[in-house]
């Protein structure tokens, strides 16, 4: 008697692991502060592209050819913003040394943080549950050939459900916190992308500074 009790103790486990980890991560959600649509994040992009079409508009002339060229001059004005894009993101990667897919990846996990730790607990519960499923089919097939040593039908029935319901509760949580987890990469891809804008503008401002002075 000791011995089944502690056998359906231990088939129930994985889904009571399965429930305090969905409950957790539920009722202590981390706040985020950044954009929590791609509408917003797009709007910011459009908004950034209009600063820096704007600030193209407004260059002054630069200084006639006999004085001492001011610094900042000699780079052309004719340097397209894709060059100025990946100068940015070269100087970036030899800021932080990493490089951005790998920044992207590390700002998403401080975001959200332990969505790695639930993702790997998601997938070891349910591929524990679904090792556990098997063997429950195996013991259906015992009790449905009236073998001496099977376990009793209902019993076996009711392993198969359990077994079969946790891994497919594990399989939805994991599916779900991994569409959680491209939306923010994506947000983050987003907010990475607009950071050369925001440096372009600050050159654009030094090189006004440069040409006035």
């Amino acid at each position: 008697m000791k011995v089944s009790s502690m056998h359906r103790f231990c088939r129930r486990l994985p889904a009571l692991l399965l429930l305090a980890v969905s409950c957790s991560a539920f009722l202590f959600p981390i706040p985020s502060r950044i954009p929590t649509s791609s509408a917003q994040v797009l709007h910011a992009t459009k908004k950034s592209k209009q600063t820096f079409s704007e600030l193209g508009n407004t260059v002054p002339p630069p200084p006639p050819p006999t004085s001492t060229p001011p610094p900042f001059a000699t780079s052309t004005d004719e340097t397209s913003f894709e060059e100025e894009e990946m100068e940015a993101e070269e100087e970036n990667t030899a800021v932080t040394g990493l490089s951005p897919t790998m920044y992207d990846k590390l700002r998403s996990e401080a975001t959200t943080p332990f969505r790695s730790l639930r993702l790997f607990i998601y997938g070891g519960i349910g591929v524990g549950a679904s090792l556990g499923g098997y063997t429950a089919v195996t013991q259906l097939v015992q009790s449905l050939q009236h073998r001496p040593d099977a376990l009793p039908l209902s019993q076996s029935i009711l392993n198969v459900g359990v077994d079969f319901g946790v891994a497919a509760a594990a399989a939805g949580a994991w599916v779900f916190e991994n569409r959680l987890k491209q939306v923010t990469d994506k947000e983050m891809q987003a907010l990475r992308a607009k950071e050369p804008f925001r440096l372009t503008f600050d050159m654009k401002k030094a090189r006004e500074r440069a040409l006035s002075g």
